[in-house]
């Protein structure tokens, strides 16, 4: 912000969004407060007109002292009373959003899970007539999208920013239900097994991958923690992913928890050593090195191959 000297303009703009705000809770709150002294004013006037009415009678001789003394508790107690109920009265606009909120919640459609266990990958992927659009979103991020991937395929799928490639990796996962067309495992619907098994067998790499201040171990194992004892296999994955020296198993990486700082390539590196480290019929990278530089993405592509 210094540098490009945009600092005094996002300055003033929280400035007057804060101002706009203030002003706004002011206004609720002055309208509230002129509600509650007219409430006020009015108890109090029924109050006095009561206690000069009851005194009245006392001097006429109509009631006893005794009475007026309890006529007096009983005005207090109704002004107790009175006062709850116009507070609760004044809420019920409040109480009616919170209520509305519920019954939305209420009528959203719920995520359902088969129960049906994956078997694994046999034959083919098949992507058919497969569109999605994402909600309040008058545009397709995918349209008619038609692919096969067969069994130990390796494939890329290039495009432009924001051509759909993330999105059509999260279709592909089940992640997200296609407007229309179909994700079929074997003729199978995605959505006919149970997450659980599903994801079992599969791996992926995001593009918006996760920096966890964790140990080197937890970071690597975490996609298959029931390994996390097995050094050997996490050691191999480090190494297939090309982390170099990264210290003991047991260092923590991040500095939140006074660990070692690693730089954007470094934490792309062990997002791909998670990802190679569970054992997986599928494993899915989602521009999986954009954070490294590019003699090490020439080295990945070479590997891959």
């Amino acid at each position: 912000m210094r540098v490009m000297g945009f600092d005094k303009y996002i300055t003033d703009k929280w400035s007057s969004t804060r101002d706009e705000i203030n002003e706004e809770l002011w206004s609720i709150q002055k309208k509230d407060a002129i509600s509650l002294l007219w409430c006020d004013g009015i108890r109090i006037i029924g109050y006095g007109v009561s206690v000069v009415v009851v005194l009245w009678l006392v001097m006429q001789g109509l009631i006893s002292f005794g009475v007026f003394g309890a006529s007096i508790t009983a005005f207090l107690s109704l002004q107790g009373s009175m006062k709850s109920f116009l507070t609760d009265l004044g809420r019920i606009p409040e109480q009616i959003s919170y209520a509305g909120d519920y019954y939305s919640f209420l009528d959203m459609t719920e995520e359902t899970d088969s129960k049906a266990v994956y078997p694994g990958l046999q034959h083919e992927i098949d992507i058919d007539d497969v569109s999605f659009k994402y909600p309040n979103s008058s545009n397709y991020a995918l349209r008619k999208i038609n692919l096969k991937i067969n069994k130990g395929e390796k494939i890329a799928i290039l495009g432009e920013n924001g051509s759909g490639k993330t999105t059509l990796s999260k279709i592909l996962l089940g992640l997200y239900l296609p407007r229309s067309g179909r994700v079929l495992y074997d003729n199978e619907p995605v959505k006919t097994y149970s997450r659980d098994s599903f994801f079992s067998k599969i791996s992926a790499i995001a593009q918006d991958f996760v920096a966890y201040n964790l140990s080197l171990r937890e970071n690597v194992a975490l996609s298959d923690i029931t390994h996390i004892t097995d050094d050997d296999s996490i050691s191999a994955a480090l190494s297939h992913a090309g982390t170099g020296n990264f210290g003991s198993l047991d260092d923590m990486m991040g500095r939140e928890f006074g660990g070692r700082e690693l730089s954007g390539g470094q934490w792309q590196k062990l997002a791909i050593a998670r990802g190679l480290f569970k054992e997986s019929e599928l494993i899915l990278l989602d521009e999986p090195t954009s954070a490294l530089d590019p003699l090490i993405e020439i080295e990945y592509i070479k590997s891959a191959k």
